[in-house]
């Protein structure tokens, strides 16, 4: 299960199943900003809890990426500023609190979306 919301306040969430010899769920999320990163077995015993400015900068990123799937949220504004590289390549920077990411779109012959890579994303 995943959203994004475009208003004012951004926020993504994402449930992942990590099908394994035992339950793993998995949830990121950025809420206003702040990211989250949850690892649980069967749903209630914590095995990872990650919060910090890395992690919101990489849930920011990750909002960018999947901005896609709602493209209202990737119109040009105050917050997101876009730069032509060549034909099928343009770079989006994405400022929102004290964060700034920014990463690079490909497009196909037809204007569509292809590939997105950011550096900004922790690993």
């Amino acid at each position: 299960m995943s959203y994004l919301n475009v208003g004012e306040r951004l926020s993504c969430s994402t449930k992942d199943y990590i099908p394994s010899v035992a339950d793993i769920f998995v949830e990121d999320k950025n809420i206003a900003g702040k990211g989250e990163m949850f690892w649980r077995l069967f749903s209630c015993i914590t095995l990872v809890d990650f919060g910090g400015a890395e992690i919101d900068q990489s849930a920011l990123v990750r909002y960018l990426s999947e901005a896609c799937y709602y493209p209202t949220a990737l119109l040009p504004s105050h917050r997101l500023i876009w730069n032509a590289i060549d034909e099928k390549h343009a770079k989006a920077t994405l400022i929102h609190g004290n964060h700034k990411v920014s990463g690079v779109f490909e497009f196909n012959e037809q204007g569509q979306i292809v590939a997105m890579c950011s550096a900004d994303r922790c690993r």
